[in-house]
């Protein structure tokens, strides 16, 4: 599942984001922007468990990894998971 808001450039902030969030899956979410600040406000606010700045699919297999509503439930390698099993 992708969903892809295009690589134009975006003047509604809030917009991009409501549309990013109207989705039932959120796995994944990249932001390419020149503005750091803005691109953490950014990230704060998409519900996807991870939010790539500036690159893509670029992670560290020993990361926490996991998704929001249907891409799946809590966190792999989180804390939670590794001090209850």
């Amino acid at each position: 599942m992708c969903l892809n808001l295009s690589c134009a450039i975006h003047r509604d902030v809030d917009g991009v984001i409501a549309r990013a969030n109207d989705t039932e899956y959120g796995l994944a979410s990249g932001v390419f922007t020149k503005d750091i600040n803005k691109a953490m406000t950014v990230a704060d606010r998409i519900k996807a468990g991870t939010v790539f700045v500036n690159t893509y699919n670029k992670t560290d297999v020993a990361s926490p990894f996991g998704g929001f509503k249907q891409s799946g439930f809590g966190k792999d390698l989180g804390m939670y998971r590794r001090n209850k099993c």
